[in-house]
């Protein structure tokens, strides 16, 4: 389990940084936008922009669904 939560937290790292560069609304746009139904319902309980609160397959989830935009930033 250790070596997961490392990877949870790499993942928040990564997104965090991303994400923000790439639009200003990104919490909305990039996260929220991009979850499914039961992964959004949870979010939106969140503060804005709590990507550490999110679970692993949301982090996931956020990470595949952004990919090519994140890998493509300049």
């Amino acid at each position: 389990m250790e070596i997961l939560s490392l990877l949870n937290q790499q993942l928040v790292k990564l997104l965090a940084s991303s994400l923000q560069a790439l639009d200003s609304d990104w919490w909305t746009s990039l996260v929220l936008d991009k979850l499914t139904y039961q992964q959004r319902s949870f979010a939106v309980s969140l503060p804005a922009q709590a990507l550490d609160r999110l679970d692993l397959a949301a982090l996931l989830r956020i990470a595949d669904q952004n990919g090519y935009d994140i890998a493509n930033q300049e």
